[in-house]
């Protein structure tokens, strides 16, 4: 859906001119919610797993966002992971589908649509 999106404002360029638009589907779910999709879609079980913010932070975020070398970068990246872990991200879908001139993808649609590609789906 987002390459989509990119296409047609690439597409329409002087239309978009200095615009910023938040993208998101339509599904909000869990990690958990979407290791039970595909387990449930491919018959594969997903072992899903808690990271601790801080060993999050060095082994993975730290190396592409170096928030290793500069203090607010740090603090943003782990209150980003604060406040998706606490509270998930809720956001409106309509700019999305604004833009698609269609219903966004769900996470099930999705996985499914990807495992039949992969001729995995049960």
């Amino acid at each position: 859906d987002v390459a989509q999106v990119a296409a047609k404002v690439l597409e329409d360029g002087d239309k978009h001119q200095y615009a910023t638009y938040e993208l998101c589907s339509s599904s909000l779910v869990s990690i958990l919610e979407i290791a039970d999709i595909f387990e449930r879609l491919s018959g594969v079980r997903l072992e899903t797993s808690y990271v601790a913010r801080e060993a999050l932070f060095e082994s993975e975020f730290k190396s592409f966002s170096g928030a290793d070398k500069d203090s607010y970068a740090r603090a943003a990246v782990l209150g980003i992971r604060d406040t998706y872990n606490n509270y998930g991200f809720a956001a409106s879908c309509n700019v999305m589908e604004w833009l698609l001139g269609r219903d966004s993808t769900t996470m099930e649609d999705y996985i499914r649509r990807e495992l039949a590609r992969l001729g995995k789906i049960v």
